[in-house]
């Protein structure tokens, strides 16, 4: 059980399993988004280079915790991921 609470890079916040999956499946970070209901997605996003998307209330002991860690805030929040679909699908279509 030890080996699994290891220091990795594939361990939020660490972007790792972000960064291998961009490789093998030639996913371009900079146009993704990182959706997640936790500040270590968010961490992970950011620092892969992602959009991301909190879902759920961010409350104020997460908004502290933020700021003592240098987290940025999300790029969205969302109430759930419906709602996550339909921020990305609005952002995404103003591009086109």
């Amino acid at each position: 059980m030890k080996d699994l609470l290891g220091r990795c890079n594939c361990r939020k916040p660490k972007p790792g399993l972000l960064l291998m999956a961009a490789q093998d499946y030639d996913i371009d970070l900079k146009r993704s988004y990182m959706i997640g209901d936790g500040l270590t997605d968010i961490q992970a996003g950011q620092k892969a280079g992602c959009k991301t998307v909190f879902i759920g209330s961010f409350k104020a002991y997460h908004f502290e915790k933020s700021l003592k860690e240098g987290i940025k805030k999300p790029d969205f929040f969302a109430k759930n991921l419906k709602e996550a679909s339909e921020i990305i699908k609005k952002k995404e279509s103003k591009k086109k």
